[in-house]
């Protein structure tokens, strides 16, 4: 189902801030902390709906690092998501 309007918006305003913070996160020593990060970034793709695209460089920057991520898991969770 498609989130509210609200959620929607305040995704939309806010996507450029929190790019930045997930990209950061996804870089993080701490396993389940880049887990989570891959997640969120799902997430954040799908309720920024075509929004995203304003931000599709900063975007693939982000999926990219965490498709070479060390840990198999991390990649494997980050495939799992974006599929």
């Amino acid at each position: 189902t498609r989130p509210n309007v609200g959620c929607r918006e305040l995704v939309k305003r806010n996507v450029i801030r929190i790019l930045p913070a997930i990209r950061n996160d996804l870089t993080d020593w701490v396993v389940s902390g880049r887990m989570k990060s891959s997640e969120l970034l799902v997430i954040l793709t799908w309720q920024a709906e075509d929004t995203i695209t304003q931000h599709l460089e900063d975007t693939l920057q982000v999926c990219s690092k965490a498709l070479v991520d060390d840990e198999p898991i991390v990649r494997e969770k980050v495939r799992e998501n974006i599929s």
